[in-house]
């Protein structure tokens, strides 16, 4: 549309020489600098990766309201130590239990974890009403080796979520139907009230924290399956799967009279990306990389088409082999 984008220094430029100046954007000093510098850099890598054409995904950025995400970025500030010469930092700062937020000052806050290496940032966030921390840090660690030598494929489903060569399958824990009765209710409750009324707000508070409720039992979950799979096996593999493609809508079929719609099973598939979505695929996947990478471990992605029509000992593949989904018969060596 003929717009012109302003690469980070230029933004920069104008936000401390204009904008923070002027008696209009006055309180943009409230906030620390550095939070302010930090969001136009963000800015500045989403317009600098909408125009890469090493990105797959690459688009550009849009506008966002400023009550969909409650998150601001801290980043370190180095200056030299006066008494040791050595480069510190200057404005971000943990103290056992409390931590230096500039412009707020101290804040207790409840650690989960020991804090290793140099502070590179700090983020906080607020969802659902409570509001967390995360630190991120930098230290050197020794090329980890992992302890195991064996190696599991894991296949994903529905009625059994994961599904392992070894013998292992979970159960699903169904963290959206522990809670789907009290969301229905609080939802009811919304529709009946006068939105953005206090009560409105009140309500969709409680909405989140339900919410909030079935992300945490869900990660708990995949969190503590993982670090088990992870701890086993020096090499997992799992279905590379396009779930995106696959908990997709369906779409709209126009009848040939052009009068209407014909059935498409929109139902039945919106319940089955409810049950895929629930099962947290690939949360799962993405857990297991990032612990595998401590470890030493790797993940492998196997192409999945076929693969459940394809005998594991022979390797014929026929659509004979799979009588159903419980059932698998080779018909090339009669495995079953």
């Amino acid at each position: 549309n003929g717009w012109k984008i302003l690469w980070y220094a230029e933004m920069e430029f104008w936000l401390a020489k204009i904008l923070m100046k002027s008696e209009e954007y006055i309180w943009l000093k409230d906030a620390p600098k550095a939070v302010l510098q930090q969001s136009l850099r963000d800015l500045d890598k989403a317009y600098k990766g909408a125009f890469d054409k090493k990105q797959a995904l690459k688009k550009l950025p849009t506008r966002k309201k400023r009550t969909v995400s409650n998150t601001f970025r801290y980043p370190q500030i180095n200056q030299k130590d006066k008494k040791t010469g050595a480069i510190v930092s200057s404005n971000l700062k943990v103290d056992n239990r409390r931590v230096f937020l500039p412009k707020i000052g101290w804040v207790g806050f409840h650690k989960s974890r020991r804090i290793e290496g140099d502070i590179k940032n700090i983020t906080v966030s607020k969802e659902a009403g409570k509001w967390f921390v995360s630190i991120q840090t930098e230290r050197k660690v020794v090329e980890p080796i992992h302890p195991s030598t064996s190696s599991v494929g894991c296949d994903r489903g529905v009625n059994i979520p994961f599904a392992f060569s070894d013998g292992t399958k979970t159960k699903a824990i169904k963290a959206v139907k522990q809670f789907e009765d009290r969301l229905a209710a609080l939802q009811r409750k919304a529709a009946n009230q006068t939105k953005f009324s206090n009560n409105w707000i009140k309500t969709q508070d409680k909405i989140r924290k339900v919410h909030h409720k079935v992300a945490c039992v869900r990660k708990d979950y995949l969190h503590k399956l993982s670090n088990t799979i992870s701890k086993n096996h020096a090499m997992i593999y799992l279905e590379d799967l396009q779930i995106g493609n696959m908990t997709k809508r369906a779409k709209p079929k126009p009848s040939e009279d052009g009068a209407g719609y014909e059935r498409n099973n929109a139902s039945a598939k919106s319940g089955l990306n409810k049950s895929i979505l629930d099962v947290g695929w690939g949360l799962f996947a993405e857990f297991l990389r990032y612990k595998q990478a401590w470890r030493g471990g790797f993940v492998a992605y196997v192409p999945a088409p076929g693969t459940s029509q394809t005998c594991p000992a022979c390797h014929f593949k026929s659509k004979d082999n799979r009588h159903t989904q419980a059932r698998f018969s080779c018909s090339e060596c009669g495995l079953q």
